[in-house]
């Protein structure tokens, strides 16, 4: 969920379930991205260039130990993916995204498919609510629940 957006960066939180896994994606040319490894362990994977990625072997591959961080730069060039490496429990990630990320660009044999990440937007009587960037506004810089 992304719990900030602003002309400069983006952060986002990930709750991982055991044995998680984003598909392969890229997050746009020129993009660079910290991570943070709250709890639990990642495994990210970087695909060697080519047409398709499920033609594409692992290029390189690195665990992510809890309480490491990672800066990747050019991360949007290249396809990868990110897993929660244990079966049996949970892990967390903080991830700052400079430009602002709000969406991802999946690739399957399927496809081309690109998807908006949720967003935490504020807290009221019930809880936090959590919206789509179509259901959002922007207003000086800053991301605004719409009416």
């Amino acid at each position: 969920h992304i719990i900030h957006c602003d002309d400069d960066f983006s952060v986002v939180v990930t709750c991982w379930s055991p044995g998680q896994k984003v598909p392969p994606h890229t997050v746009g040319r020129g993009r660079m991205m910290w991570l943070k490894v709250m709890h639990g362990n990642l495994l990210f994977q970087e695909f060697s260039p080519g047409l398709f990625p499920w033609e594409s072997d692992v290029e390189r591959q690195t665990e992510l130990a809890e309480g490491s961080s990672s800066f990747l730069e050019e991360c949007g060039v290249r396809m990868h993916d990110l897993k929660n490496i244990s079966d049996t429990e949970p892990a967390v990630s903080i991830q700052v995204f400079s430009p602002p990320l709000t969406s991802f660009t999946f690739h399957s044999e399927k496809g081309t498919e690109r998807r908006d990440l949720p967003r935490i937007v504020a807290q009221g009587p019930a809880g936090m609510e959590s919206l789509s960037a179509r259901s959002m506004g922007r207003t000086a810089g800053r991301w605004f629940l719409s009416p």
